[in-house]
């Protein structure tokens, strides 16, 4: 956890939120971990800073978390800003590695408007249920300072007996790579490798199946699936 976070009101008090302040850049997995540190209620949303949220997304994400028990987390339909699909779900090899399921694609093609079980829902939009956050000590700080996180999260909640599905209703739209850019030579970029490698050691993919979903109008995509990971 980081270091002395402070807690103040937020400028609207109307809505009761609460502004944390930390101390420091802490990265993704700290920041977060304070946030479900200082929350309180049924559900907790993670949402990234470089997102924008469509009418209806909260809704139905929380919707799909009560209509049945089991579901342990629940990941919304990620577009990018001209339109195209960034994700509808996850999927994670047998080498740790990770594709967005549907990547490129038109979000509106049937594939994609089904509620589905998935391997993992990318940490940029994401509903979990507090008690599952409680029971974990909320994001596993190997992942520090940021990437595979969710994935992590997401097969440990399977293990915990809870379902990790995707809800098409909730759509964010979602500007890939504005926080932490794309090369992963430089900046907190560089871990989605180092992590993918710690991932596949220590995390619970070795021992399941790979997926082969082909994504309907792509081409290339289970080539290119072995150099992926979870993207933000």
């Amino acid at each position: 956890m980081p270091r002395n976070p402070t807690r103040q009101p937020s400028y609207d008090r109307s809505r009761a939120s609460t502004l944390i302040t930390l101390q420091h850049n802490s990265g993704f997995v700290h920041a977060v971990n304070a946030g479900i540190a200082a929350a309180r209620g049924e559900f907790i949303v993670l949402l990234n800073n470089d997102t924008v949220v469509t009418p209806g997304w909260l809704d139905a994400l929380v919707d799909r978390a009560k209509s049945d028990r089991r579901v342990g987390v629940v990941g919304a339909k990620l577009v990018y800003p001209d339109g195209r699909l960034q994700e509808a779900g996850g999927i994670v090899w047998r080498d740790g590695s990770a594709w967005n399921y549907g990547r490129y694609n038109d979000p509106d093609d049937p594939a994609y408007t089904l509620l589905a079980d998935v391997d993992y829902c990318s940490g940029a939009c994401l509903l979990v249920r507090a008690d599952i956050l409680n029971t974990l000590g909320g994001l596993d700080t190997r992942y520090v300072p940021a990437y595979y996180e969710d994935a992590d999260l997401a097969f440990a909640t399977r293990e915990l007996g809870f379902r990790v599905v995707y809800e098409p209703k909730a759509v964010v739209c979602h500007i890939e790579g504005a926080t932490s850019g794309r090369d992963i030579r430089t900046g907190a970029k560089r871990y989605q490798e180092v992590n993918q490698e710690d991932f596949r050691i220590n995390g619970s993919p070795a021992g399941n199946p790979a997926p082969s979903r082909p994504c309907p109008g792509s081409t290339g995509q289970l080539e290119d699936a072995g150099r992926a990971g979870p993207r933000y």
